[in-house]
């Protein structure tokens, strides 16, 4: 029974993906179709294209994942147990990794740095770039972090400072902007970052322009209001 579908939405790493759940057993899976390059198919290395849906190149038959999000040429799931895992290409460490991995990384990979944060993964969402992911704390206190790195002048899709932005030993960082507010939704896009927040006072402080894909400037983290 298929439970989920998604699609990257980049013009060169063209993928689907299904989340199939066996009537029998229960047990939920990912599949991939299509072509890519820089192992954003998930089904191990040098398979660069499936014209069937195939089953991701898992690491172990234990390993659920709860929710998916596919960006332009990079995927990152989060399991059952609110761990990360990334595939595809690390494109200015969009992945939380150092090392960029030139050719992608074919598989599932656990991100460790990320992982390592004693936080635990609840939403993903996978840009061009860069991505967005909310944490949950023992307490319940709810963080979100942008991951990336910059190699020029667009880093305010970041939703911090050009330096931090540009520190090649932290890729990823918490966004402080709305640390007291609640977060409903948000999405990472191309130099962009879309964040809702539930209705309450306006957000005044260390709000960032950012240009938009259509060449426009905005303001903020681009937030708006329930």
């Amino acid at each position: 029974m298929c439970r989920k579908v998604w699609a990257s939405r980049g013009a060169e790493e063209i993928c689907a993906f299904l989340e199939l759940e066996d009537t029998e057993t229960k047990v939920r899976s990912i599949f991939s179709a299509g072509k890519s390059t820089k192992g954003l198919l998930g089904q191990g290395q040098g398979i660069t294209e499936s014209k069937k849906f195939k089953k991701l190149a898992y690491e172990s038959n234990d390993l659920v994942f709860e929710s998916l999000s596919v960006g332009h040429e990079s995927a990152i799931a989060i399991d059952t147990k609110g761990k990360l895992w990334g595939w595809g290409y690390n494109l200015e460490h969009c992945l939380g990794l150092t090392d960029v991995v030139e050719g992608g990384i074919p598989k599932p990979f656990g991100l460790y740095p990320l992982n390592n944060l004693g936080l635990c993964a609840r939403r993903v969402s996978c840009g061009k770039s860069h991505s967005l992911i909310l944490f949950e704390g023992n307490k319940g206190k709810q963080t979100l972090y942008s991951v990336g790195l910059t190699v020029n002048a667009d880093y305010c899709h970041l939703g911090v400072n050009e330096d931090d932005s540009q520190d090649a030993g932290v890729p990823f960082r918490e966004i402080k902007t709305f640390s007291d507010r609640k977060l409903l939704d948000f999405l990472a896009h191309d130099l962009a970052s879309l964040v809702i927040l539930e209705g309450g006072e306006t957000v005044v402080d260390n709000l960032y322009s950012h240009r938009l894909s259509d060449g426009r400037k905005a303001r903020g983290l681009l937030h708006f209001y329930k």
